[in-house]
């Protein structure tokens, strides 16, 4: 008995759920189906998903419809969203960091080097360089 692919498998469900829509077509599944294929990022296929499906779907909520398929595609698939770095929630290593940096920053500025006591010529000194400004 022959394994399906997870390329299958994605298919078999997108079509299924496009005929809930009354969309029986092959061509566009396959359509479809190449988009999400892509190496393009999760929010670019998104855009292209609505482009098409906004032709096609009248008063369906796209956007649901868009990340349902993406959603599915990525179980079938086994990988995680390629969304772009800047568009990410940060994760916890990076969390870790930004509070280490954080925690730095608070032990410098509350350990300041205490000032050094200032001999009356150099007050004098001082004050004159700043008149003179």
């Amino acid at each position: 008995m022959a394994v399906e692919s997870s390329e299958d498998i994605f298919n078999k469900w997108l079509t299924k759920k496009l005929e809930t829509f009354d969309i029986e077509d092959e061509v566009m599944s396959s359509y479809i189906s190449s988009i999400i294929t892509t190496d393009d990022v999760d929010t670019d296929k998104k855009d292209n998903l609505k482009d098409i499906l906004q032709d096609l779907l009248q008063g369906a909520d796209i956007d649901a419809l868009c990340k349902e398929i993406l959603d599915e595609w990525s179980a079938c698939n086994g990988k995680k969203s390629n969304v772009p770095e800047n568009e990410q929630s940060p994760s916890h290593s990076s969390l870790q960091s930004i509070n280490l940096h954080l925690s730095n920053m608070e032990v410098r500025r509350n350990s300041k080097r205490p000032r050094r006591a200032v001999s009356p010529n150099e007050d004098t000194f001082g004050s004159a360089i700043l008149i003179r400004s």
